[in-house]
């Protein structure tokens, strides 16, 4: 069991947070969480590497990480322990003082990716316990959603200035977060928005939004996608029967974001998703390929660059960036 770092009065509820401490997460401050995710694990012991390795990423050298445990969504297919599923009450509105500064945060993904691979020393090769032990990548995307963060520009750019590459994956919904970043010219090595449902209807169903606007601050924020100029995904969870329906009302809204890379994955039932959904919502591979084949006859300029079964991942491009990450 992980234990919190520090004495930090926190938001969340103590419940939750001594479930995500049972579940391996490390805790830091009053949001952060650090866990180590299962491609750590698999690079360490086996050599295999998870399917962010076709944008150059090394497994055991990235920190799977957030800010804020926060959620303006209750998606079915989330991996994360939600409020209502031990009777909380959901909520996600706080104050700034309730989140940890940017230094804080750093701190925390460097003292909670210490204790994740601290065990793997004496079963591992030198080398290879050597450089897990010098990080070069942080994945904003375990819990919660990132751009609930107030500090995410200062936050970025403090991880760039150590020499870290980040992935940010949000769910769209704080377009004003994205404008903060157009504002201060600063942006995640590659930013992730997730097209989670064909239409607002569906949208709700899958998401059940505490939020009343969502489907429109999506859209928002697709549009400001679109006029990055950096690595931009939009990324299609798929669970059957919940949110993988229509494949050709989905292309609207990716062409809205003009994405450098479209990513098109299927639910795992993991986590606490599996008390929301069942296995028979998740897709196989194949069902992805014919999914992502339907949204391609719309999207002539996107080719298929990648394909992974074990994590059930397809990725398009439209040549915009090169597939792998430069200077990794």
């Amino acid at each position: 069991m992980s234990l919190e770092k520090s004495a930090s009065s926190s938001v969340i509820y103590p419940e939750i947070k001594e479930r995500l401490a049972k579940q391996g997460y490390q805790l830091y401050g009053k949001q952060i969480a650090v866990k180590k995710c299962l491609w750590t694990h698999n690079y360490l012991k086996e050599d295999r590497f998870c399917y962010k390795s076709a944008y150059g990423i090394q497994s055991h050298r990235c920190i799977q990480a957030t800010p804020t445990l926060l959620c303006n969504h209750q998606c079915l297919f989330c991996w994360r322990l939600q409020e209502k599923d031990i009777g909380k009450k959901p909520f996600w509105k706080v104050k700034d003082s309730d989140f940890d500064t940017p230094e804080e945060v750093y701190q925390g993904l460097i003292w909670g990716w210490k204790r994740c691979i601290s065990g793997y020393k004496p079963i591992v090769s030198q080398e290879k316990f050597s450089n897990a032990s010098k990080p070069k990548h942080v994945a904003l995307s375990l819990a919660g959603e990132p751009t609930l963060y107030p500090f995410m520009v200062e936050l970025l750019s403090l991880l760039h200035e150590k020499g870290l590459t980040t992935f940010l994956v949000s769910n769209g919904t704080i377009p004003k977060a994205f404008e903060k970043m157009f504002k201060a010219g600063v942006f995640p090595t590659q930013l992730y928005i997730t097209i989670p449902a064909p239409s607002k209807d569906d949208y709700i169903k899958t998401c059940k939004p505490l939020i009343k606007n969502g489907w429109e601050e999506i859209n928002r924020s697709l549009e400001l996608m679109a006029k990055m100029t950096g690595r931009t995904v939009t990324r299609l969870t798929m669970a059957k029967k919940i949110n993988m329906i229509k494949p050709k009302e989905y292309v609207p809204l990716i062409k809205k974001a003009n994405p450098s890379f479209i990513e098109v994955k299927g639910f795992v039932p993991v986590g606490f998703s599996q008390y929301r959904v069942t296995r028979a919502n998740m897709p196989y591979i194949e069902d992805i390929q014919s999914f992502t084949n339907q949204i391609k006859e719309e999207l002539p300029e996107y080719k298929q660059v990648f394909e992974m079964e074990e994590s059930k991942v397809i990725i398009l491009s439209n040549n915009k960036h090169p597939l792998k990450i430069d200077n990794l």
